[in-house]
């Protein structure tokens, strides 16, 4: 897997290749990515339970969206690892209660798979799509990403900053050939305009 590290305020606009962004083939599916910044102390909330994971997107400090295009059997592999995980809690809970209130062999065999279980679900939730985080307050970094995919946005981002590089130098100049006293560089060569 691959990684892309992009301004936050670029990313939204930036054309796509149109390949899977986890597996690298043609699809028409998309996925919309949220990456946000959460703060420290929200982490907190975790210890009141496991419904606090929920909240951390509203309390992020910084938010950025994007789509990007992913196969539609990703997109249900989420869903059905998102399903399972949440089918998962009760045996874990009760897993749990029967360790606090009843140790033994069956409550401690009910509570390690249910472990394993939810936490191999986590993992195939987390998985599935494109990640990303925030490396400082402007920059985010596109993660778990197909090589291909990876190329494809770096070359875009690498274009459209080439582009504005171009339109940052384009003006009138001296004249390097010294015929005349300006002439016009449009970025990339100089032209046929002078003054």
């Amino acid at each position: 897997m691959a990684e892309v590290t992009v301004s936050a305020a670029e990313l939204p606009t930036l054309p796509m290749p149109p390949v899977c962004a986890r597996t690298g083939r043609t699809t028409s599916g998309t996925a919309k990515i949220q990456i946000v910044k959460t703060p420290w102390w929200a982490y907190l909330g975790l210890l009141g339970g496991v419904l606090f994971l929920a909240l951390l997107a509203f309390v992020s400090s910084r938010k950025v969206v994007v789509t990007v295009p992913m196969a539609k059997g990703r997109m249900l592999r989420k869903r059905l690892a998102f399903a399972g995980a949440m089918v998962m809690l009760l045996p874990l809970m009760a897993g749990a209660m029967g360790l606090f209130f009843e140790p033994g062999l069956v409550s401690s065999l009910v509570f390690g798979i249910s472990v394993v279980l939810t936490g191999a679900l986590a993992y195939a939730y987390r998985t599935s799509v494109v990640g990303g985080r925030w490396v400082d307050d402007t920059t985010v970094r596109l993660t778990r990403l197909h090589p291909e995919f990876a190329r494809s946005l770096q070359a875009a981002i690498d274009h459209r900053r080439d582009a504005e590089r171009r339109a940052a130098l384009a003006g009138w100049h001296p004249d390097p050939s010294g015929q005349h006293a300006y002439r016009w560089f449009d970025g990339a060569q100089w032209t046929g305009h002078v003054a």
